[in-house]
Order: C-alpha cells, then sequence, then structure tokens
C-alpha cells in the first residue's frame, strides 16, 4: 500500500489496513465498510487490491462497488491512476464498472492511451466510456483524443480499427 496514511483518520487507516489484509474475509470486510461509509481516499487502494488480490471474490467485491458508485468526485482519482494498470489480468472488467456507474468523466485522455495497447475486450469498454462521458470532456481533451486514435489507427486490426472509428465519430 503506497497511500500517505498522514491526514487520514484513525478510522480510515483501520479500514485501509484490513483492505490490505492476507485474509480474505477482513478484505471483504473493508470493502463493506468502504461502500457504506464511502470516501474517496480509498480509491487508489481499491484499485491496487483489485489488480494485485488472489482472491476473486474481493475483485467481484471491489467491482460490485465501483458499479454502484454515483459520486463523480472519484472519476479524477479513477482516471489519474488507471493507466498504471494498462496491462493487467482484469482490465476490462473494471473498465466495464465504470461505464456501468453513475460517475461521469472529464477526461478520456487516459483511456484513449490505455486503447492503443488494449486487447478487444478493453476496447469495447473504452468505447463504451467514451459514447457516455464524451459530452462532459474539454474540446482540448478531445482533440488530444482524436490524435492518439488517428496516429495509431493504421496499427490496429480491422476489429479495433472499427472501435477506432466508432470514438473518432463520438469525439467529433
Amino acid at each position: 500500500m503506497q497511500e500517505d496514511k498522514t491526514s487520514l483518520t484513525r478510522e480510515q487507516k483501520d479500514i485501509l489496513l484490513g483492505l490490505f489484509s492476507s485474509k480474505e474475509t477482513e478484505v471483504i470486510n473493508s470493502i463493506e465498510i468502504i461502500r457504506n461509509k464511502g470516501g474517496e481516499y480509498s480509491i487508489k487502494p481499491l484499485m491496487e487490491v483489485y489488480f494485485s488480490t488472489a482472491f476473486p471474490s474481493v475483485r467481484n467485491s471491489i467491482y460490485d462497488l465501483v458499479c454502484d458508485l454515483k459520486s463523480s468526485k472519484t472519476a479524477d482519482i479513477f482516471a489519474q491512476n488507471i493507466e498504471v494498470y494498462s496491462q493487467k489480468d482484469h482490465l476490462s472488467k473494471l473498465l466495464s464498472a465504470f461505464w456501468q456507474s453513475a460517475i461521469k468523466f472529464s477526461v478520456l485522455l487516459p483511456f484513449i492511451r490505455i486503447f492503443n495497447l488494449a486487447d478487444s475486450l478493453a476496447a469495447v469498454e473504452i468505447l463504451t466510456i467514451v459514447e457516455q462521458n464524451a459530452y462532459n470532456t474539454s474540446n482540448a481533451d478531445k482533440k488530444e483524443c482524436i490524435q492518439i486514435i488517428t496516429a495509431g489507427i493504421s496499427d490496429y486490426d480491422d476489429f479495433k480499427k472499427n472501435i477506432a472509428e466508432a470514438i473518432l465519430e463520438v469525439l467529433k
């Protein structure tokens, strides 16, 4: 866990300790506490646990939690940290949780950078994120996204090229 814990309350520190426990039940319990109490402080650690856990039930609990998020305050934290996990297993499932949730992303650039490296399933999930959030994004962000997609489109296979063209249409 690489989170700065100095500004957290004792309760928040205990929740994060439980989140990184080697005991599956403690981790699940911490996720449930986060679900009930909320807190942006937990987003980055939740992502870390999602991609590092050996317990499918933990990953599913985090996925369910992200699907149910309603606070768009979490969007920036997810967007700022998602690229770190661009080559990890289970990325496409977390991306699907993003569009299933009620959070709104105002920056799509991190997802587009992932798109260049993404497998087909993750690419489809990114298309859905773009479709749902393009209206929240600045023209400058859209322009940079279009440049990245356009620069890489000739390297994509036919399926991914079709997805890229759909993303370009949404961003125009």
